[in-house]
């Protein structure tokens, strides 16, 4: 259970530690694998840990997935997509939005980028996977995309980083044809509310501006209004 954000009322059964090892092997790779940007490799890899993050014999007490082992890795590669914020022209603000730190220096912003935009898209690649025609439960349902956008609706126009924007728009970019799969007009409200209102009073940045377009480009590609 301690490795559970919320464990379950019935804690009697004991998962070997061995397995244990294994499934925290496979988060800690897949999200190694995430950070990238290449679309296609991004999404097999959610498909690998979805499966075996939802198989039944994988379960705690046979009714609850350990996904919350990858979430916590998650957590600390890509915080913004949990509410995270912080001044990131700053070393402590930067380690709180989730720069890598190498060699007691953190990544230049290319890397940065190349690495938040593959972390979005594996998220929204999770959290959007469709479990309809599978008998086995899903781990990580639609609801925690929606929660990542409220967060990033709910942040402090004067604390959003270009981080935040970086992430946004891979999140949304990559994903908006499902996320409307499931909640149709309510997503179209949540959309506006991220990529037009949620940019204008946030500081001046190149990311910001790639968000600022991607309206535009959703109406050329999709006819989104």
């Amino acid at each position: 259970t301690p490795l559970l954000a919320i464990p379950p009322d019935n804690v009697e059964r004991r998962m070997p530690a061995p397995f244990v090892y294994l499934l925290n092997l496979v988060a800690k790779n897949a999200l190694k694998q995430f950070c990238n940007d290449n679309v296609v490799v991004v999404d097999a890899v959610a498909i690998l840990v979805a499966t075996v993050f939802s198989k039944t014999e994988f379960l705690f007490n046979d009714t609850t997935s350990l996904l919350d082992i990858l979430l916590a890795k998650y957590h600390m590669v890509c915080p913004v997509l949990f509410g995270i914020y912080g001044d990131e022209t700053t070393r402590q603000g930067r380690a709180r939005v989730g720069w890598q730190l190498v060699d007691d220096s953190y990544i230049d912003a290319e890397l940065h980028k190349v690495r938040m935009t593959g972390l979005a898209i594996g998220y929204g690649c999770l959290s959007l996977r469709d479990f309809s025609k599978s008998k086995m439960q899903n781990p990580f349902p639609p609801t925690n995309y929606w929660r990542a956008l409220s967060y990033f609706a709910n942040t402090p126009p004067a604390q959003l980083q270009p981080t935040h924007f970086i992430v946004l728009r891979a999140l949304v970019e990559t994903h908006v044809e499902k996320f409307l799969k499931y909640y149709g007009h309510a997503g179209i409200v949540a959309l506006r509310r991220v990529l037009v209102e949620l940019p204008k009073n946030a500081p001046k940045s190149a990311a910001k501006e790639t968000v600022e377009v991607l309206p535009r480009t959703l109406q050329a590609r999709i006819h989104l209004t």
